[in-house]
């Protein structure tokens, strides 16, 4: 058989079939990897959030507002960091690329209002989105309030943070 040529046709095919299913899995693990970088990226701009909302670092702008507004977020908070999920909310043409959405539960044992704990999750949410910006390197592709936030292949926004 081998004076045909039929076990080279053979190995081409099968090299061909490998190369394929390689380069398949290639694409879908770099993806992961990707998706998993924006996680983890999340996670560390809710630690930054959660640690600058404690001890009640603000921009200047904010601290002036919650001085006159919302005195009580001028005092050290505890807030506990519970979890970090995403869903996908499919392909956004506006920006070409996937949109996803990433929901952040967290609690406080400290009496406030609703409205407190809301300016407590937008600055939680806005150290996750610039976190995400800073990994990518996309802070040109953003506004000020880094929203939303891109990474190579994800558009990201994020929700209101759900206290628990």
């Amino acid at each position: 058989m081998d004076d045909h040529g039929q076990m080279s046709a053979e190995f081409i095919l099968l090299v061909g079939i490998g190369i394929v299913s390689t380069l398949l899995f290639a694409h879908a693990s770099f993806e992961a990897v990707e998706l998993n970088t924006v996680m983890s990226a999340a996670r560390n701009g809710v630690t930054e959030g959660i640690a600058l909302d404690s001890l009640a670092v603000y921009p200047s702008e904010k601290f002036k507002k919650y001085s006159e507004s919302y005195p009580r977020l001028k005092t050290c908070s505890k807030t506990v960091y519970i979890d970090t999920k995403w869903l996908n909310m499919g392909y956004d043409s506006t920006y070409q690329k996937t949109k996803i959405l990433i929901k952040i539960r967290a609690s406080t044992q400290d009496q406030m209002t609703k409205i407190e704990r809301d300016c407590l999750g937008d600055r939680i949410n806005y150290y996750v989105r610039k976190n995400i910006c800073e990994t990518f390197k996309t802070d040109n592709m953003t506004n000020i309030y880094y929203n939303p936030a891109f990474s190579d292949h994800y558009i990201i926004t994020t929700s209101n943070v759900e206290w628990v």
